[in-house]
């Protein structure tokens, strides 16, 4: 793992910390994620720890959680119905209550209305999140489950106290949180600030470089995909990464724009566009696209490439064409 994953890593870690100590929970309810389920006071503070030890499964108290080695660990998975559970899905190998539910007893019920503490980055509202996160930070997936994906897509209301959906990503009606897809429009700003949704047509759809996952409009370049067809846009590919199976350009190729899915060549592209020098093969490339501090950082420019006085995409030097490979390769490869 390199430094900058460990550095994001502790710094959350850090921040679900500081809201995970005194006064943390009352009793396991309070526990949400399925790593420390169970609460333990002393004289001093409260907090959320896993269990000592187990000999079956019924000492873990949760039917996600299987006793492993005599520890209690979520239950691997390679889809959702072997999780054998009503709201609960198979996220990367393994068991959780899915987007929008919270254990709770021995069931995963929806946190609609559960209170949720202040200022805490609405996790206790996703509570799935901390753990995925740390899956993806120290971990390699063994499957892509169902393709599910997590995100915050619920809140805590600041005057209720009490988790609701946000509004920008989903539509709350009744008390229940449902996808803006499909729903009557008459322009975009209908279909949620966040939900990557336009109108088109009069109905909520996924915008241009988006595609559907279940309720969700995915980036292209995050979808999860068994095959080519998977990823609706022309010159796409299924490729096997190192977080599993996901929607990529072919090698020496990037993506236009975020709102553009079009693959197009590196070598010779205009360098206007400063991805099109990038290393779409890193894992960080594609959030380069949405976040800044990865957008003009080099740690993860393609070493292959650089932007020549010419200001065009050309083989860094060292490094020759190759068109059979459609990718700049060292010289070194070639024996020469």
């Amino acid at each position: 793992m390199d430094g900058h994953r460990a550095i994001g890593a502790w710094l959350l870690l850090f921040v679900m910390w500081t809201g995970r100590t005194d006064g943390f929970c009352k009793d396991d309810n309070d526990c949400f994620d399925l790593h420390s389920p169970r609460c333990y006071n002393d004289s001093i503070r409260s907090y959320c720890k896993n269990y000592d030890s187990c000999q079956q499964d019924a000492d873990c108290g949760f039917p996600l959680i299987t006793c492993t080695h005599g520890n209690c660990q979520p239950k691997k998975c390679l889809t959702d119905e072997d999780c054998h559970g009503d709201n609960s899905a198979c996220f990367y190998g393994d068991c959780y209550c899915k987007s929008g539910y919270r254990k709770m007893d021995e069931s995963c019920v929806s946190v609609i209305g559960l209170q949720c503490r202040q200022y805490n980055v609405d996790l206790d509202c996703n509570p799935t999140l901390f753990e995925l996160t740390m899956k993806l930070l120290f971990e390699v997936p063994i499957s892509n489950g169902s393709m599910q994906y997590n995100s915050t897509d619920y809140v805590c209301d600041q005057n209720s106290i009490t988790c609701q959906c946000d509004t920008d990503v989903l539509k709350g009606i009744n008390g229940v949180c449902n996808s803006y897809l499909g729903s009557e429009c008459k322009s975009s700003l209908e279909c949620g600030r966040k939900s990557n949704m336009s109108c088109i047509e009069g109905a909520c759809a996924c915008s241009a470089g988006f595609v559907r996952r279940e309720s969700k409009c995915i980036w292209v370049m995050d979808a999860g995909c068994s095959s080519n067809e998977d990823c609706f846009y022309e010159g796409f590919e299924c490729t096997t990464t190192d977080i599993g199976s996901y929607c990529r350009c072919p090698t020496g190729h990037a993506v236009k724009s975020p709102n553009n899915a079009t693959c197009v060549e590196v070598y010779g592209s205009s360098c206007a566009d400063i991805h099109m020098c990038g290393n779409t093969e890193s894992f960080f490339y594609r959030r380069s696209y949405f976040e800044i501090q990865y957008k003009y950082n080099d740690t993860y420019a393609n070493k292959a490439f650089h932007c020549d006085l010419d200001n065009v995409c050309s083989c860094a030097p060292g490094f020759r064409w190759n068109q059979q490979i459609k990718n700049c390769e060292h010289i070194y490869a070639s024996g020469m």
